[in-house]
């Protein structure tokens, strides 16, 4: 099992001010705290951060998480825990940056950004995440893996099942668009295009099948150990889907 832990991240964000005074600009900022769960999965909190004589005079944050959240825009009234004042905790697998709106009791607005920061102080179990557009395959570009890609496009693959004498025989071909294999570098390179991708031409194959507009995740074993492949498919660009692997 991994080591659970939590991390406070002392980060700047970016402002900018409209209305508000040159004091609250000064101090008031936000921060986030993180927690590795597993699988991927983080756990974080973010929080603004001010004395207490600006922090009372705060009467709500607005945070703008990414849209692929089920509800991204998230209106916190209530101070909380005063260590992190109108936090908001969420779980996920990779960073972005929250768009921040602190309204002040007297009608004032202050607006600022964060950019969420995961423990630097353990290696993300995670992968960066990738882009892979239609018919074509980019290279899982991690220490951990050598030839390791992903390719999108739909194919049909032959599938086999036992009989009831308990012989193979083709049974119903089924489709997917997300194929996870290995291959030869130095021959693939980084990316490339693939019109009419043959699974029988590459070594390990993982297969996985990704609706418009959702996330599907597949554990495979590399070099002995477990990963996790998760894809998702953005509703702003169907043409392309957007991919990590982690540690499981």
């Amino acid at each position: 099992m991994k080591r659970m832990m939590t991390v406070v991240i002392i980060g700047l964000s970016s402002l900018v001010v409209h209305h508000a005074d040159t004091v609250a600009a000064q101090t008031l900022l936000a921060k986030n705290t993180s927690k590795y769960l597993s699988n991927g999965q983080w756990e974080w909190t973010i929080f603004v951060s001010a004395n207490a004589e600006v922090v009372g005079t705060i009467a709500s944050v607005e945070y703008r998480l990414h849209p692929t959240f089920p509800n991204p825009i998230q209106k916190v009234t209530l101070l909380g825990n005063p260590e992190r004042p109108f936090g908001l905790t969420a779980i996920g697998w990779g960073v972005f940056e929250v768009g921040i709106t602190v309204t002040f009791r007297d009608g004032r607005l202050m607006r600022l950004t964060h950019m969420l920061v995961f423990d630097a102080g353990r290696r993300d179990p995670c992968t960066p995440s990738i882009s892979v557009s239609r018919q074509r395959y980019q290279a899982i570009s991690d220490d951990r893996f050598n030839g390791l890609y992903v390719y999108f496009g739909e194919i049909t693959l032959a599938a086999f099942e036992l009989n009831s004498g308990g012989v193979m025989e083709p049974g119903k071909p089924y489709r997917v668009n997300i194929v996870l294999f290995t291959a030869d570098s130095r021959s693939m390179g980084p990316s490339g295009q693939i019109k009419d991708f043959k699974p029988q031409r590459y070594n390990d194959i993982w297969t996985l099948d990704v609706p418009p507009s959702e996330q599907r995740s597949i554990q495979f074993e590399y070099d002995g150990l477990p990963f996790l492949l998760r894809a998702q498919r953005p509703p702003s660009s169907p043409s392309t889907v957007s991919v990590m692997v982690c540690e499981r």
